[in-house]
C-alpha cells in the first residue's frame, strides 16, 4: 500500500501498490495526482510495509477491491454480449429486448457501480437513450439515418451537461502535477 498526499487539498490517500505509476483523483478534491512509481523518488509516496506473504494474488486481490465496479461492469456486458450472440447464431430465440434491456441495464449500473463523475454522467445516460431509439427502432417508428446521427447529437448533450454541472475534463486532458 502507498501513502499518498494530495497536493490541493493535503488528506492523505492510501493507494493500493498496484497503482504505482499510473494516476489516481483524490476522492476529496477531485484533483488527479500522479502515483509514482516504486523505483521513483517523487517525495511524498512511501511504500507502506506489506507482510512478506503478500505477493502476486494480494496485488490482484487488491485490484479487484479496487476495480469492483469496472470488474462488475466489464462482466455484465460480456455476458449481454453472449445472449446476443447465441441469438444471433440461432441457439438462443431471437430476442431484441435482451439487447434493449441489456443496455437500458448497464447504463442504470454504470451510475450505481461507477458512482456520480464526469464519465458516469454521460456513459449511463447514454447507453439508457440507446435503449429507448433500440425499441423505437425495433417499432420502425425510426430508421438508422435518424438513429445514429441522434445519438450522436445526445452523446455531445450529456457531455455539455456534465460541463455545466461543474465536473472536471477527462484525465486525459487534465495536466498532471
Amino acid at each position: 500500500m502507498l501513502k499518498l498526499r494530495c497536493k490541493g487539498c493535503q488528506q492523505s490517500l492510501g493507494v493500493p501498490d498496484t497503482f504505482e505509476g499510473r494516476r489516481v483523483r483524490c476522492p476529496q478534491c477531485n484533483r488527479v495526482l500522479h502515483v509514482p512509481a516504486a523505483d521513483s523518488d517523487a517525495g511524498p509516496a512511501m511504500k507502506a510495509k506489506a507482510p512478506p506473504a503478500a505477493g502476486v494474488a494480494s496485488k490482484f486481490s487488491d485490484y479487484l477491491q479496487t476495480s469492483k465496479a469496472a470488474v462488475s461492469l466489464s462482466l455484465l456486458i460480456m455476458l449481454f454480449g453472449v445472449f446476443w450472440l447465441l441469438s444471433e447464431l440461432g441457439v438462443l430465440p431471437p430476442f431484441h429486448w435482451v439487447w434493449t434491456l441489456g443496455l437500458a441495464s448497464t447504463g442504470v449500473l454504470t451510475l450505481w457501480l461507477g458512482g456520480i463523475n464526469q464519465r458516469t454522467l454521460v456513459i449511463g445516460p447514454f447507453l439508457m437513450v440507446c435503449a429507448v431509439f433500440s425499441v423505437l427502432r425495433q417499432k420502425q417508428m425510426i430508421n438508422l439515418r435518424v438513429e445514429i446521427p441522434s445519438l450522436v447529437i445526445a452523446f455531445g448533450a450529456l457531455s455539455l451537461m456534465v460541463i455545466f454541472l461543474g465536473y472536471t475534463q477527462p484525465d486525459l486532458l487534465e495536466e498532471d502535477d
